[in-house]
């Protein structure tokens, strides 16, 4: 069964995940997924969450995504890319978002992003890459101080060549998931595709990076 929404504007589909939403397995929420090409040479993407099953395997042809069994993740041949060893690993430039200014800092020099409200940012296995999520806004203060600050606007995902911050292609309007919460980001293991996922695992993105092997 495929589970795929197409919210209005945006370039790609929402990628509902009915089998994982709200079940978390103790406490850490942050880098339970995993990443793996069904081959070396490519083929679907396989996403595994380390806590439970099923597996979800994206097509890149229909852009849809299918719960498998952990079966599939076993057989298949791709590395494996953790997303929690990528949010630790800093890589060779430093790369964050103020928080403060929203705005994205590469070697403590502010760059430009898609839209005016930089979110969140995480370098590529190689170091080579930088993927990047902003949205147009406008921030809406919390009412109390136990509430974060709403973002509404649309989302924009791109990527950046490191270490000069050039854009390698035209940014991506992705689906609007969670105003409050800011999406996590993981790359697959050949740079191939970046996965956006919400911290309850109800649905996710999927980005084809479309950077060519030469360009790693």
């Amino acid at each position: 069964m495929a589970f795929k929404l197409w919210p209005f504007g945006a370039d790609l589909p929402l990628l509902k995940t009915p089998e994982w939403e709200h079940k978390h397995i103790g406490e850490l929420y942050t880098g339970r997924l995993q990443l793996r090409r069904e081959t070396e040479a490519g083929g679907p993407l396989l996403l595994k969450r380390v806590d439970l099953e099923p597996v979800y395997r994206y097509d890149p042809q229909t852009r849809t995504l299918s719960a498998v069994t952990d079966k599939e993740w076993l057989n298949a041949g791709g590395p494996i890319a953790r997303c929690l060893d990528q949010l630790a690993k800093p890589g060779g430039v430093r790369i964050r978002v103020d928080h403060g200014t929203h705005k994205l800092l590469v070697a403590e020099r502010e760059v430009s992003t898609a839209a005016s409200i930089a979110l969140s940012s995480l370098t590529s296995p190689s170091g080579n890459w930088v993927a990047v999520l902003s949205a147009t806004g406008p921030i809406i203060p919390p009412i109390t101080l136990l509430n974060g600050d709403r973002i509404l606007g649309r989302r924009y995902h791109e990527v950046k060549s490191l270490p000069d911050a050039v854009s390698a292609h035209s940014s991506i309007q992705i689906p609007v998931v969670n105003t409050v919460s800011t999406l996590e980001l993981c790359w697959s293991a050949d740079e191939k595709f970046v996965v956006y996922n919400d911290v309850e695992f109800s649905s996710l993105v999927v980005v084809a990076t479309n950077l060519n092997s030469r360009d790693q």
